[in-house]
């Protein structure tokens, strides 16, 4: 799709607030999200390691490891 992740955030409405930017457009988030230093991550198919702001859902940094 449009390069909109699997991990959503939703409000205490249950509304859409937005999800996760992937790192490129044919990857997925393959595991659930986690903290980390208080930090945001998951871990993609592809191999990235992403922090995501969990303001707007946007990659703040991602390291490949694979």
């Amino acid at each position: 799709d449009n390069g909109k992740g699997n991990i959503s955030k939703l409000n205490f409405n249950g509304d859409l607030k937005w999800q996760a930017e992937l790192p490129s457009e044919k990857d997925i988030y393959s595991n659930p999200p986690y903290y980390k230093n208080e930090n945001l991550y998951s871990n993609s198919w592809e191999g990235f390691q992403c922090r995501i702001s969990e303001e707007s859902g946007k990659i703040i940094e991602k390291q490949f490891t694979k």
